[in-house]
């Protein structure tokens, strides 16, 4: 039986190699060592070059997180900050209702 092997990269290297009789498995092998040595020089460079990149848009959007939340604990300087949702604002919230106003 004989089958053919195809490099997936660029060099577009086809090997043909024997599962019976074991002919073009060294072309094999030379094959797969080409590849890789392909692989670190032309991809694994981007690969890392890309890694770092996100890396340090990461570390950028941490520092500027931290940065707004120093400047929103120095903004409240110790005081309550008002929690109001859409359905209650500060206006109603000091009007007494009908059932505190019954309580009285």
């Amino acid at each position: 039986s004989f089958m053919c092997v195809s490099c997936d990269l660029s060099c577009d290297q086809t090997v043909g190699v024997s599962s019976l009789m074991g002919f073009g498995v060294d072309e094999f092998f030379k094959a797969v060592d080409s590849a890789r040595v392909e692989y670190k020089r032309e991809y694994l460079p981007e690969l890392e070059r890309v890694k770092k990149e996100k890396e340090s848009q990461e570390a950028e959007r941490r520092r500027a997180d931290l940065e707004r939340l120093q400047r929103d604990i120095s903004a409240a300087k110790g005081e309550p900050v008002p929690l109001t949702t859409p359905l209650t604002t500060p206006t109603t919230q000091q009007q007494p209702t009908m059932m505190a106003a019954a309580m009285r």
